[in-house]
């Protein structure tokens, strides 16, 4: 009997659970769209030329199993969303802010083994860009709702991020940053959920950008089908009114005196189309249409 020696390989799992709830905020697709053109401009002056984002996945998590997710450490900086209530992170790999250092002083972007910690040149950058994000979600944000960002506290070198008790769930809106040489590279922000539920417009439906296009085509065919259509065409002469008690008493030969209007209404399907007067064409009655009617009003 065989005995398989090899290990099994490891397969990596995702911690972040999934929840249908994540829909409940389409206008929050919008916003990434948005923020992540601002923030590839501050990276791209930042060291970061040629980068382009892309906004990923929202999932929504515990803060909890965020926090703790395996990886490298994370430089995290915190801020307050004036006139709302709480706040948001924006949380950036250590070993890329490094990267970006490095460019920036006019390096290659070859950097050591992963650090636990930050340099002081490295710790100032990171404040300073935080900095220059802050006006980009203000304006991410300004179709939902007029904030006033505010970095409020910097967590990196092993420090613990604060923003919600862990058990609390919070929204990860991942936006992928990919360099000229194609490396990817992860950038989160975490909302609270129960900051996002205060904003009513994420709820909001994304309207349509382009107006829908109409094949000329199929618009000539559908005139030229409707313009087939027949409809009745009818005309009035006369609508005298009697009293019931002689309509009870009406016999055969009997005549009810009627006087012709100078104009008849002639209706189509019900509504009045054109007035006209009553007339002799080739030995047949005919009706001469002397004006049509502007609108469409209802004829009894």
């Amino acid at each position: 009997m065989k005995t398989d020696t090899h290990p099994t390989a490891l397969k990596p799992a995702s911690l972040f659970r999934i929840s249908d709830e994540t829909s409940a905020f389409p206008g929050l697709d919008r916003v990434g769209a948005q923020f992540a053109l601002g923030l590839a401009d501050v990276l791209g002056a930042n060291g970061g030329s040629g980068t382009k984002i892309r906004c990923g996945e929202t999932v929504i998590t515990t803060f909890e199993e965020w926090r703790d997710r395996p990886g490298d450490p994370n430089a995290i900086c915190r801020y307050r969303m004036a006139p709302l209530k709480g706040g948001m992170l924006l949380s950036v790999p250590q070993p890329y802010i490094s990267q970006l250092v490095d460019c920036f002083y006019g390096g290659d972007g070859t950097v050591p083994a992963a650090r636990l910690e930050l340099s002081p040149a490295e710790e100032r950058f990171f404040a300073r860009l935080g900095e220059m994000i802050a006006p980009m979600l203000a304006a991410a944000w300004a179709e939902m709702v007029s904030i006033d960002p505010a970095v409020a506290k910097l967590d990196h070198s092993g420090s613990v991020p604060t923003l919600v008790p862990g058990t609390r769930q919070v929204a990860v809106q991942r936006f992928v940053a990919e360099g000229i040489e194609g490396q990817q590279v992860a950038i989160d922000l975490v909302y609270p959920l129960s900051l996002l539920r205060t904003v009513p417009q994420l709820v909001a439906a994304p309207e349509s950008e382009e107006a829908p296009q109409i094949d000329p085509v199929w618009q000539s065919r559908l005139s030229d089908a409707v313009m087939q259509v027949r409809l009745p065409v009818r005309i009035v002469f006369a609508r005298p009114e009697l009293p019931l008690a002689q309509l009870l008493t009406l016999q055969p030969g009997d005549i009810i005196p009627v006087c012709l209007p100078n104009q008849v209404p002639v209706t189509i399907a019900g509504r009045v189309f054109a007035r006209g007067s009553v007339g002799d064409s080739n030995g047949r009655t005919a009706i001469k249409i002397e004006r049509i009617e502007e609108g469409s009003v209802s004829y009894e």
